[in-house]
């Protein structure tokens, strides 16, 4: 039965209220983006039945750059990039509505924006790899750049490794990552698409690992997140408990500098492109690695959980 009562403001906290349960921090932040935006263009009290296609082309046709850290840095316009997250979480919005069958079409659906122009990844080669570690002389970051390299984790998998006995099993020499509800002392973490799995680790990932939890204080349970940092950590996930922001903890919080010294010891080791070069290249130049060596596709997607396969010029596409 359809709703022609329903205002945009209702509908917009009840899919939050939904999907709160299912999503990460930073997709509802996205969503409160959305939200707030939608609901300053149209109107809070507005009929959701009363927005169409046109309308919701307006509306996205007039976006504005909303993170403060990208008008900081001097930009003025909207990536094409933006326009699509616009576009994605407004479609969230009404396609649930649709779904609740409050309105009969989703005004988002079917919209085409400008494809966004991709650019090229830089794929560390072997050799570029071990100057890297040559020019790392902290032993942690340089195990955090071998298990993405060699393994091909996200930045935030690797970092929320635990010297668990489970997370890193050496007896096996398997890599194996799950979600991890929030407790009184870890903050949780949750895998992107939740999809648990289990990843080899090469025989000399294992030694670097092995030496480093020879090292490793036992009052700290990451794998990756220095002494001094995890203390900060631990001050800061009591006040998110205290204030009961326990849902808005996020993996960027577990750390800072991070691609700043990356790049630092990528200069240092001379690697030198005009690619894009982040952390993130040690998760595509893994998949690439595999991809040179004939493995499977089905069995890269499987050890990525990248379900979109080969993108241009035989590269790898793995997600963030």
């Amino acid at each position: 039965m359809l709703r022609p009562d329903i205002t945009l403001k209702q509908l917009c906290e009840q899919v939050i209220r939904f999907k709160k349960t299912e999503c990460k921090a930073a997709t509802m932040d996205g969503y409160e983006i959305v939200k707030q935006q939608l609901c300053a263009y149209f109107g809070p009290n507005t009929k959701i039945t009363t927005i169409n296609k046109q309308k919701a082309m307006e509306f996205l046709s007039t976006r504005k750059i909303t993170f403060s850290t990208h008008l900081k840095a001097g930009k003025t316009e909207l990536s094409p990039w933006g326009a699509k997250l616009f576009l994605k979480n407004g479609s969230v919005f009404f396609n649930m509505a649709v779904e609740w069958e409050y309105i009969k079409k989703n005004p988002f659906a079917k919209i085409k924006l400008s494809t966004p122009i991709s650019h090229d990844w830089h794929f560390i080669t072997h050799q570029e790899f071990q100057a890297l570690l040559k020019q790392t002389t902290d032993f942690r970051l340089q195990c955090l750049y071998a298990i993405m390299y060699g393994t091909g984790l996200r930045l935030g998998e690797a970092l929320n490794l635990l010297w668990n006995g489970k997370d890193i099993d050496f007896e096996n020499n398997r890599i194996n990552l799950r979600n991890r509800p929030a407790s009184t002392t870890l903050p949780p973490f949750y895998i992107k698409d939740h999809q648990n799995r289990s990843i080899p680790m090469p025989q000399w990932l294992t030694a670097m690992l092995v030496k480093l939890q020879n090292e490793a204080a036992p009052h700290n349970p990451f794998v990756f997140i220095p002494n001094s940092r995890w203390a900060l950590i631990q001050k800061k996930w009591a006040e998110y408990q205290k204030d009961k922001k326990v849902d808005k903890w996020q993996n960027c919080l577990l750390t800072n500098n991070l691609l700043r010294n990356f790049k630092a010891h990528c200069r240092k080791a001379r690697i030198i492109t005009e690619d894009k070069l982040t952390i993130h290249c040690m998760r595509k130049s893994y998949a690439q690695n595999l991809a040179n060596n004939n493995i499977p596709i089905a069995t890269l997607k499987n050890l990525t959980t990248d379900h979109r396969g080969y993108s241009y010029s035989g590269v790898f596409s793995c997600d963030s």
